[in-house]
This record gives structure tokens, C-alpha cells and sequence, in this order.
């Protein structure tokens, strides 16, 4: 036999299906209305990609690590002189990387006080970069968006209510929790685990995919996304590999762009890939032919691999 290189990178399918029946989520039929991630699915990615578990009963200083961890845990830019944490209290550095972004207000932290619903909606939409939207907003839209939460227009004034206002409009507050904050109790690790993940949502740190399985138009989504997408050049990287692969230093490479990551939780998730995109749609209607439901996502990349050719005579 004799070896070559394929001479030209073979432009590969790969998606990702996120199996939902594994969450104990309802198998949905084709067709069904638009899904909405759960506090549980929020809850899962959390401890997935960041090793983190909401606590049965959060504190506010729990709730400012929280929302630090997931935006990085970002450094403060100066010394923060808070009046009830110290410089060496391991809640500083996060609670000072809020204040420094406009997360947190004032130099009075309260860590111990109970979580309520809304500080948590606070922290989540300044955490979310929606603060600016919220303060452009009238006095009868604050209203409508109060009336509709179920809190007495009364009882939040100012910017709190403003806040707390766009909060509702933007679907930071999911609706199925409008009743924590009519009742002002403590938050529910559902509704924590909820607001943390819309704030990964909106900026863009949560799954990314094209639809689910059952969308009527998911067949269309999926092509589109393939015909529109563009094979990644990055001519440093693939001189260095193209050489490796042609010393036998590797057999092959694959190249993906990160933007197309799905970053779906892996133990819950099935990748599959092929050159071809008729077999990936045949797939996605094996699934919908099997009520099976799951998020879609197109990944387009680069493989390049050694062939082999077997060398033959006339009288073989």
C-alpha cells in the first residue's frame, strides 16, 4: 500500500444533539411551541462548566460569588472599603469585581441576609449589561411591567423599580417564577438557578444552537446553516500541521471555530459528523421518527488525514 496525503482539506459536517429525554424533559412532538431551558438544565450546565451548585438556601454573599464565577471572576480595578466584609474575607474579591463593574452599589454587602428575589434580580440584570435599557424607561412602562409581576407599584420606586421593571420585559425573570417576588421570601434555588442562567444567556455564555429537533423548520435551519457557513482559514496553524501530518508526526487534525461551539454539556450530548449533509438531516428525522427531542447544532470544520492507495499489477 502506499500512503499520501488527501490533497485537499475535506470540508466536514459536524453537529450536536443535546439528548433532553436524558433531563427528564418531555418528549415534545413535531411541531411543538418554543422551549424554554429549565431551572433544572440551568442548574446542570452551572455544575458542568463552572463547578457550581446553587446552596438549598443561598445567602446575597453566596449569590455575588456565584455571579463573579460565571463572569469570570473578574479582578477589581481599586480597593473597595466595605463596611461588612474585610480585605481578607474570601468573599472580598468578588464582591469588589461587582462593585467595580456596577453590579453591586454603596459599601454595605450584608452577606449573611437571606437571598431575596429581588437582590437577586438586581444583581442578575447589571451582571446581564441590561442596566442602561432599564433606566430609559417611563414611569408607565415600569408600572405595566410591575402590575404584571405582581408587586404593588408602591412598594419599589426609583431605579429599583426600573430595574426590576425591564427585568420582567427582557424574560430575566422567567413567568413561573412571578410568585417568589409578589411573596418576598427567600429565593428558591430554581429561581437562583434560573436568573444565573440568563445572565449566561445574554451574554452569550450558555448553549448555542440552531433549534431542536422538532422545530417544523428544523431541516431548513440546519441546511441554511450549512450553506451559509464558511470553511475556516488560518494559513500559520495549517502550514505547521499540514507539515506534521506529512512526517508521519500525526496521522490527522481537525480544525473548528470556536464560534460555532455549541457548549452543550458533554455527558448529555452526541456528536456526530460527516461530509455529507443529507446523512446529518437523516439523522435529525431518525430522531423526530423515534419522538426523540434535542437541541441542534451545526459545527462546521476542517479534517485533513493520511490516505492509503493499494498499489496493484495486471496479473494480480
Amino acid at each position: 500500500m502506499q500512503r499520501s496525503v488527501s490533497p485537499a482539506a475535506k470540508y466536514m459536517v459536524a453537529f450536536l444533539l443535546a439528548a433532553a429525554f436524558l433531563l427528564n424533559a418531555a418528549i415534545l412532538p413535531a411541531g411543538a411551541a418554543a422551549k424554554t431551558e429549565s431551572a433544572a438544565e440551568y442548574g446542570i450546565f452551572l455544575k458542568d462548566k463552572y463547578n457550581l451548585t446553587v446552596a438549598p438556601k443561598a445567602t446575597k454573599g453566596d449569590f455575588i460569588q456565584y455571579t463573579a464565577a460565571i463572569l469570570g471572576n473578574p479582578k477589581a480595578d481599586k480597593e473597595v472599603a466595605f463596611t461588612d466584609i474585610a480585605a481578607a474575607d474570601p468573599l472580598y474579591a468578588s464582591a469588589a469585581a461587582l462593585h467595580g463593574k456596577g453590579i453591586l452599589g454603596g459599601t454595605t454587602v450584608e452577606p449573611k441576609q437571606p437571598l431575596k428575589p429581588l437582590v437577586a434580580a438586581l444583581i442578575s440584570l447589571r451582571a446581564a449589561n441590561l442596566q442602561e435599557l432599564a433606566l430609559t424607561y417611563p414611569k408607565e412602562k415600569v408600572d405595566k411591567a410591575l402590575v404584571k409581576l405582581g408587586v404593588p407599584v408602591k412598594s419599589v420606586t426609583g431605579t429599583t423599580a426600573q430595574e426590576l421593571a425591564a427585568a420582567v420585559d427582557t424574560g430575566l425573570i422567567p413567568t413561573e417564577f412571578y410568585g417568589e417576588f409578589k411573596n418576598n421570601a427567600a429565593a428558591s434555588t430554581a429561581l437562583t438557578q434560573a436568573l444565573l442562567g440568563k445572565v449566561l444567556t445574554i451574554n452569550g455564555k450558555y448553549k448555542q444552537y440552531i433549534g431542536y429537533v422538532s422545530d417544523a423548520d428544523i431541516y431548513s435551519k440546519f441546511y441554511t446553516a450549512y450553506t451559509t457557513s464558511n470553511i475556516i482559514q488560518i494559513p500559520k496553524l495549517q502550514e505547521v500541521v499540514d507539515r506534521a501530518l506529512k512526517q508521519d508526526i500525526v496521522t490527522g487534525y481537525n480544525l473548528k471555530d470556536s464560534r460555532f461551539d455549541a457548549n452543550f454539556v458533554e455527558s448529555l450530548s452526541v456528536t456526530y459528523g460527516h461530509s455529507n449533509v443529507k446523512h446529518a438531516l437523516q439523522l435529525i428525522g431518525l430522531l423526530r421518527s423515534e419522538g426523540i427531542d434535542a437541541k441542534v447544532q451545526f459545527e462546521p470544520k476542517i479534517i485533513r488525514f493520511h490516505s492509503y492507495e493499494r498499489m496493484g499489477h495486471a496479473n494480480d
